[in-house]
């Protein structure tokens, strides 16, 4: 069966996990509740959501996908090895695939904030992206690609030792054209 939705192939890629050395199935892990079930009514309709709280008294919510589903099948044959390599590759795709798998993968794994500049004495809005270099360098070039954005240089995460970067986007134009080309019109909730 063909992949027909691309959003949700980033989505996934970005956030799951092979269970069970590979046999067992796959995991896909959120705080949004809302994604998951969207997700949940695409591939797998009446499959129950689990809740898990954390120790910290965060709650997640977990949807377990069949390993044999034709989404996971498509990724691990696109290259997708889950969290046992610590450099997520990203899939070769065309440039409308591209967009969507983007959007899909970076629906959670972005910050939107604002950031006080001392010299110049004003408050402005800032965008983060977290993935592994690979996948931040393919952002990058798409949205200077697409829209024009500058083009800047991925920084290593704190603490995270080569696992995750992040790319930074601080411009007042840039700001709102990746917001809106990447539809990441609501905050963040992870």
């Amino acid at each position: 069966m063909e992949i027909v939705d691309f959003w949700i192939v980033g989505f996934i890629w970005g956030n799951g996990s092979i269970t069970g050395s590979g046999k067992g199935g796959f995991r896909l892990r959120s705080k949004r509740l809302d994604l998951l079930e969207q997700i949940r009514d695409a591939l797998c309709p009446g499959r129950d959501l689990l809740q898990r709280t954390s120790t910290d008294g965060g709650i997640s919510y977990v949807l377990h996908i069949p390993i044999q589903h034709h989404y996971v099948d498509w990724m691990r044959q696109h290259g997708y090895e889950g969290k046992l390599n610590i450099e997520r590759r990203m899939p070769v795709l065309d440039e409308k695939e591209e967009a969507e798998f983007l959007r899909g993968y970076f629906a959670v794994h972005h910050t939107q904030d604002t950031f006080f500049n001392r010299i110049a004495n004003h408050a402005g809005e800032r965008l983060r992206f977290y993935a592994a270099a690979e996948i931040l360098e393919r952002l990058n070039e798409h949205l200077h690609q697409q829209i024009g954005a500058t083009k800047k240089k991925i920084q290593q995460h704190k603490g995270t030792e080569g696992a995750c970067c992040v790319l930074y986007y601080q411009s007042k134009r840039e700001v709102p054209q990746i917001m809106e080309y990447l539809r990441l019109h609501e905050k963040n909730k992870e």
